[in-house]
């Protein structure tokens, strides 16, 4: 009867329905965490894996980014990567950086030196909202909004060494010590600024501090100590918001 045979087409056809659902989310999944360039001029953007030994490959327009990955951007270089349907970053050379995206779905972008401009949509699923951006030592977690994050690195001197020709100067009451004195430690200033949205910063070893930044506000890390919130001028920083790019995706 014609309901024996609806009721045999719906047992074979039930789980075949059932998987290409579920291959069709799979797809889109799949396609919201892909990370692509979507903006290049200048010529040297680099990408490079996490094996020892690898060489870096030149990147172009629309080239897809594998998660983990060390992209350089060379001077004069202005970049732009997309990560799925959740952020787009904007990086000017020079600047190094890694997009990771973990299986939970939440990005991670690390800078290790240069800046870097953000922008996190705000218009997705709750679940999916927090993108995390690192520099060497401090964390910024928002869900959603315009960020701007740059790092520089240097020695700072804070004690003369003597030359050859200077003497060394010892209190009596102490020996004169075996070693010459040591340079400085190597000393960072981080920079985060929310020129949209909110963000949560931590910094410190054991990650004991945390500030809660709103639109406008800023803070600098130094040496993983926060410094005062402050407001940034306007034209804060190199990394323009909307960059003109020699290739851009529409």
């Amino acid at each position: 009867s014609l309901v024996a045979v609806a009721i045999v087409a719906t047992q074979i056809l039930g789980p075949a329905v059932l998987w290409a659902a579920e291959l069709e989310r799979g797809a889109r999944v799949e396609a919201a965490q892909h990370i692509v360039v979507t903006g290049a001029a200048g010529g040297e953007l680099h990408a490079q894996g996490p094996t020892a030994g690898e060489s870096p490959r030149t990147l172009r327009f629309r080239d897809r980014v594998t998660s983990g990955e060390r992209l350089s951007i060379g001077p004069d270089t202005i970049a732009e990567v997309l990560i799925g349907h959740q952020a787009l970053v904007t990086a000017q050379g020079p600047s190094t950086f890694r997009i990771t995206q973990p299986t939970d779905g939440h990005p991670v972008i690390s800078l290790e030196t240069g800046e870097l401009l953000v922008a996190v949509a705000s218009n997705v699923s709750d679940e999916e909202r927090d993108v995390t951006l690192e520099t060497p030592t401090a964390r910024l977690v928002t869900d959603g909004g315009l960020i701007r994050a740059s790092t520089e690195g240097g020695f700072k001197q804070t004690m003369p060494q003597p030359g050859p020709s200077q003497p060394q100067v010892v209190l009596a009451s102490y020996p004169t010590p075996a070693q010459p004195l040591l340079a400085a430690a190597p000393s960072t200033t981080e920079f985060f600024h929310i020129v949209e949205g909110r963000g949560t910063v931590t910094a410190g070893q054991a990650s004991d501090t945390t500030v809660a930044l709103e639109s406008g506000q800023g803070v600098h890390i130094t040496n993983g100590a926060v410094g005062t919130l402050f407001v940034p001028p306007a034209s804060a920083g190199r990394v323009s918001s909307a960059p003109a790019v020699a290739q851009h995706a529409n």
